[in-house]
């Protein structure tokens, strides 16, 4: 079966911008200090290109697409390509670009990916080359994509 699917939106808020903004420890100017975005034309302090990358997962976890994921291996690499502001919407496009064997006998195998997580104006923020463990027999749907739930 081939992963190709698109996520729903979720809004990001101030709120979430800062918390992820203290919680990772972020302290360039452009994410704390309230003066510095306008020097360089930004409209407000952006997330951090880290923290698109926490929502896309979580947006792509919960994916019932995924029941049978094990655990996201690595990026392969990530470009960020726009700043992500308090108010907008985000989702992730996934396209499955490839597989790999694993090191079992065949009942797992890495399936690569790519997402890009873009805006509900479709403004591209970010492109990634990820790979993910998948089980390919017997899987059972882990708790996230059985509970898979509609996203604000």
């Amino acid at each position: 079966m081939e992963l190709n699917f698109t996520t729903g939106f979720r809004a990001l808020s101030e709120s979430d911008r800062q918390t992820l903004t203290n919680v990772g420890g972020f302290t360039h100017p452009l994410f704390v200090d309230p003066e510095a975005p306008a020097a360089i034309g930004m409209s407000g302090r952006p997330f951090p290109g880290q923290a698109l990358l926490l929502f896309a997962g979580g947006l792509i976890e919960g994916r019932p697409e995924l029941a049978n994921a094990v655990a996201l291996l690595g990026f392969d690499s990530v470009r960020f390509l726009a700043a992500a502001f308090p108010g907008d919407k985000i989702a992730v496009e996934v396209k499955q670009i490839g597989r790999e064997p694993w090191k079992t006998n065949g009942e797992r195998e890495i399936v690569l990916m790519t997402w890009r997580i873009y805006t509900d104006s479709g403004r591209d923020l970010a492109t990634a080359t990820t790979r993910m463990l998948m089980r390919t027999t017997g899987g059972k749907p882990t708790p996230s994509a059985a509970s898979a739930r509609a996203l604000p």
